[in-house]
């Protein structure tokens, strides 16, 4: 059918446009490596974050029905007791391929999508 012939083009050219990425997703990587910190300078001290109250975690996991959905959530926490104040999520679809070694290129969105939220 036309519509079955239109689709499929319109994925073919889909797929032709994010293989188009991974060049300048390598690019990009190979200008932040160079920022990477190995080792750990950081002298931790809690009763030196005076104004800190919140901290958060974040992650996103992917459904094993459909490897396409992803599902992001940010848990907020008091700070310093760590008490529990709020967990979000968002499921979403990823228009972005997977790719081995590039996971924070597909996966930013959804977070910052949370993080945006949260402020």
């Amino acid at each position: 059918s036309t519509q079955a012939t239109e689709d499929t083009q319109s994925n073919m050219v889909h797929v032709q446009e994010q293989s188009n990425l991974f060049p300048s997703w390598n690019r990009e990587q190979h200008q932040i490596k160079g920022s990477i910190i190995t080792r750990n300078d950081l002298n931790f001290n809690p009763d030196s974050f005076i104004d800190l109250n919140y901290v958060a975690g974040i992650d996103i996991s992917f459904l094993k029905s459909n490897p396409s959905r992803s599902v992001a959530a940010i848990s907020i926490l008091s700070f310093p007791d760590m008490s529990h104040v709020k967990t979000i999520a968002c499921e979403q679809e990823m228009t972005l391929p997977y790719k081995a070694g590039y996971l924070a290129f597909r996966e930013f969105g959804p977070m910052k999508h949370l993080i945006d939220f949260v402020k």
